[in-house]
């Protein structure tokens, strides 16, 4: 073969190779339309506004903790005792009784509530079945003397002993 044989056919691979690039960017770019458009987003559900009016209230009770100066420490122990103590900006943030709920981040089987009871030390006391080891979601919901609810979140991991929560 000779030299200009060997140059042309050298320069042709790198002219399919410069139009090749392109050609598959235009080519993905119809498909990720094509794609978009049949996997559009559904529309929002008839009981929008609900679910929003939801929201708005679980927004303002988080609001009413911060408000409050809400801070938690709660004690857990393997066997599922409960002891958590509250210190609040305003006493009248403080209900007899708080409402837990534990969250399983993966498996809605192993979610638990319980109620906690304020003791004569002040403190609030209650049981639940032992926590699997895991992730775990927990939210105490309480109310003030004006019966205005109030919430705190938290995430944690078990096995666990002690877990502050602050508004």
């Amino acid at each position: 073969m000779s030299e200009t044989t060997l140059n042309a056919r050298r320069g042709g691979a790198a002219f399919f190779v410069m139009l090749g690039i392109p050609a598959f960017a235009v080519l993905a770019s119809i498909l990720l339309v094509f794609e978009a458009v049949r996997s559009a987003e559904p529309e929002l559900p008839a009981s929008y506004a609900v679910e929003g009016r939801a929201l708005d209230a679980d927004f303002a009770a988080a609001r009413r903790a911060g408000e409050a100066g809400l801070a938690l420490e709660l004690d857990m122990s393997r066997d599922g005792q409960l002891r958590l103590t509250a210190q609040a900006g305003d006493d009248t943030a403080l209900p007899p009784t708080l409402s837990v709920h534990l969250t399983h981040t993966t498996l809605p089987m192993r979610d638990r509530q319980t109620v906690l009871r304020r003791d004569a030390t002040g403190a609030y006391i209650g049981r639940i079945l032992p926590l699997e080891t895991g992730r775990w979601w927990i939210q105490i919901d309480g109310t003030t003397e004006s019966g205005a609810p109030w919430r705190l979140r938290s995430r944690f991991r078990t096995p666990l002993e002690h877990l502050s929560i602050k508004s």
